[in-house]
């Protein structure tokens, strides 16, 4: 595999789940609150509105009992002498 061969060290992980989560929630307030716009100005029905809520809700889900996970990966290279981030 290429990554035997990297230069690449992995320095640091954060995991943000419940951030996303929190993110995910706070999206599907606002696209609720603006239901009848979305409805009427971008033409979408109610049957999208029930799908994107669906899929919204089970992410955020997803992301709160950790099943899914959203990670911020901090890798580096050294080049010579100096670290690369």
């Amino acid at each position: 595999a290429s990554y035997q061969s990297s230069t690449l060290t992995l320095q640091h992980v954060t995991n943000i789940n419940l951030h996303y989560a929190e993110t995910l929630r706070e999206w599907r307030r606002r696209f609720n609150a603006h239901a009848d716009w979305v409805k009427a100005y971008l033409g979408f029905d109610d049957v999208f509105l029930r799908v994107w809520n669906y899929y919204l809700t089970y992410c955020e889900a997803g992301f709160y009992s950790r099943t899914e996970n959203c990670l911020i990966l901090k890798w580096s290279r050294v080049d010579g002498d100096m670290v690369v981030v």
